[in-house]
């Protein structure tokens, strides 16, 4: 087997595991079971391609009771080629629910007049393909669930519930789009899923004006450092070597037109196995002009995104810098997660804290940036 044809033998193995909803591993023990010539010669290439780091990641599954009936090199190659399955069925998985909403989608498949839901741009009216109209279906007690006329849908991993019940409980008028997954339909209530409680802290007022000038911008870029682990650095050290977290970035401006814009950007090596990095991104913009007090402001909108660097992208990520005011690297693919409008620009300390993950860098931003009157 050629390497160009351990590549395809991989496409297929992802590709299978999405239409037959299995995992990785269960592909490999069917492999194994159904085709055994074929996983011989799929074992034969990959032994070929192993290198240090192979026997760096995965010689201690060599302790487990998998694959036994094979040598230990044989075994390393297959467990090789099981992550190198699992690592490319994340990256394609997260491709299809990232897409932009197409009738055809399972999401679609048994009520097409959910399609009719999809957000519609203000300006120009037409659909917003990444969005739906949270008014339009059931949110199941407070859960990723969603129903709507006997069928069920979930929500985007990447968002919090808790995110979305906020919004219900405290903007109740105020037009509301969140993401559901594109590529699953229910016909029952599935289950729900355990998910991180968040602790919204009460009556924040921490901005007094909006003091950015017509043309002018404020960035700001706050970097979490590797720290050895002690009482003292117990969190940083847990939101760098767990969750992955490198940097924040930050910029506000206010255009010509005296509309004042923020992006907020968390970059997020967690997923560095699959070669990505993931950024969690704030957006937001208001029309209050100069010197209207924070707690009088509102936003036109505030949209909740992810946005995905794949390989070189992620690298050009980390040399660019929102703060900087300049044009960075685009996201090798993205969504937008919720939008909601017309809310009090202090609700963005809300979002904030429940949608970023290191409350190091959003501590660290907000004591260098914002007058506040109490703390997080």
């Amino acid at each position: 087997m050629t390497i160009d044809e351990y590549f395809h033998e991989l496409e297929q193995a992802v590709s299978c595991c999405i239409g037959e909803s299995i995992s990785n591993q269960q592909y490999v023990e069917r492999l194994i079971s159904d085709s055994p010539e074929k996983a011989k010669c799929i074992i034969d290439a990959r032994k070929e391609l192993l290198c240090s780091t192979d026997y760096d990641k995965y010689s201690g599954y060599l302790e487990i009771g998998w694959f036994t009936e094979f040598s230990s090199s044989e075994r390393l190659a297959l467990f090789s080629f099981m992550f190198d399955v699992g690592k490319k069925l994340k990256v394609t998985m997260l491709r299809n629910r990232f897409q932009e909403y197409e009738i055809n989608q399972s999401i679609f498949s048994s009520d097409a007049t959910l399609f009719e839901c999809i957000r519609r741009k203000k300006l120009s009216g037409n659909l917003d393909l990444e969005l739906i109209n949270a008014r339009a279906l059931e949110n199941i007690q407070g859960s990723e669930i969603f129903h709507r006329n006997g069928y069920y849908y979930k929500m985007d991993p990447f968002l919090n519930p808790s995110i979305y019940s906020f919004c219900e409980e405290n903007f109740k008028e105020s037009p509301l789009f969140v993401r559901l997954d594109p590529t699953q339909t229910y016909h029952k209530q599935p289950p729900f899923q355990l998910n991180e409680e968040i602790l919204i802290p009460a009556n924040p007022n921490w901005w007094k004006n909006l003091n950015i000038h017509r043309k002018n911008k404020e960035g700001a870029s706050y970097i979490l450092y590797p720290k050895e682990l002690n009482t003292d650095s117990l969190q940083e050290f847990w939101e760098y070597k767990i969750n992955g977290i490198r940097r924040m970035d930050v910029i506000a401006k206010r255009n010509n037109d005296g509309n004042l814009s923020m992006m907020i950007e968390e970059l997020s090596d967690q997923d560095v196995e699959s070669n990505l990095t993931i950024g969690r991104c704030i957006h937001l913009d208001t029309d209050n002009p100069i010197g209207t007090p924070f707690c009088e402001s509102f936003v036109n909108h505030l949209d909740l995104a992810i946005n995905v660097y794949e390989g070189i992208s992620a690298k050009k990520r980390y040399e660019n810098n929102l703060a900087s005011g300049i044009i960075v690297e685009d996201a090798t693919f993205r969504t937008h997660l919720l939008r909601i409008e017309n809310i009090p620009l202090k609700s963005l300390i809300l979002f904030a804290i429940s949608f970023l993950q290191s409350k190091t860098l959003i501590n660290d931003w907000f004591n260098d940036q914002f007058l506040r009157s109490e703390d997080v």
